[in-house]
């Protein structure tokens, strides 16, 4: 059976205060359920201890008679029946705890519908020089070239040069081929 569910408010601090009080419940919810299965679970530790028990009396029982082996059974299988008929007691507050706890309905935040322009804006679509991204790339390596130019230059002038070769992996035609880095530094201070 389905708990009636109230409008949600639209302040912030409302919803807020909502999402802390139902957080709450859950969590005290939550704990319920734990110490129910917690004595749920000692109690089936103890039925089972008192059935191991009881079967080692029954098995003592059609040896030698003795009165107070009848009466000790008398009393472990009623304290039995009591612990069983606890541990249905445990497992229904455990499924009311369970019930209380998935009974919460999500929050669901929604977003707000965008205006469309005005028609009186003017529009105006531009689409760019360029196809593809190596078009670009190459536009960019044709517009930074005299630049690199320029720095290439003032490098080679130096009287010592430090170089660096680095491989790196570059994809080729269906597989890897290896590719090269090369990095030069001007040095112009003394030989120490």
């Amino acid at each position: 059976m389905e708990a009636a569910v109230s409008p949600l408010p639209n302040d912030v601090e409302a919803l807020k205060a909502l999402v802390l009080a139902m957080t709450q419940r859950a969590t005290e919810a939550e704990a319920e359920l734990a110490n129910a299965r917690a004595r749920a679970s000692a109690d089936q530790a103890l039925i089972a201890h008192l059935k191991l028990q009881i079967a080692k009396l029954n098995r003592e029982r059609f040896g030698p008679h003795s009165e107070r082996s009848r009466r000790l059974l008398d009393q472990l299988e009623l304290q039995l029946e009591e612990l069983e008929a606890s541990a249905s007691e445990y497992d229904l507050a455990a499924e009311m705890a369970a019930a209380r706890t998935t009974g919460v309905t999500p929050f669901e935040l929604r977003r707000p519908v965008r205006k469309p322009f005005p028609e009186h804006l003017p529009r105006e679509r531009v689409v760019v020089s360029l196809s593809t991204l190596a078009d670009q790339v190459g536009a960019a390596t044709a517009t930074l070239m005299p630049l690199y130019r320029r720095i290439e230059a003032h490098v080679l002038a130096a009287a010592r040069l430090h170089g660096d070769d680095t491989t790196v992996p570059v994809l080729a035609k269906g597989k890897t081929d290896t590719g090269r880095l090369w990095v030069y530094v001007r040095d112009d201070a003394p030989f120490r």
